[in-house]
């Protein structure tokens, strides 16, 4: 499948940024913290590097539906992208 218009355009993005917020749920509500995806483009993968003591994977395995949003402030690029498993 060959990348035209806004998805080559939404992958820009998540290459140019590196640090994102990502938006998990626990407890019924939503928590947001930043950090840093490693897109991986051919793969149509986002991979998050984070503290191997965080809770994020565990929130994340309990409640896969997830929000991750991109800002680009320079190139007035804005983008949020949520996952819902």
């Amino acid at each position: 499948m060959s990348e035209q218009g806004s998805g080559a355009r939404v992958w820009d993005i998540i290459e140019n940024v590196g640090v994102c917020m990502l938006t998990t749920q626990a407890a019924g509500r939503l928590r947001a913290r930043p950090i840093e995806a490693r897109p991986d483009r051919k793969a149509r993968l986002i991979f998050a590097v984070t503290d191997v003591h965080s809770t994020k994977q565990d929130e994340i395995e309990a409640t896969p539906s997830v929000g991750l949003v991109f800002i680009d402030a320079k190139a007035k690029a804005y983008l949020s992208v949520t996952v819902a498993m």
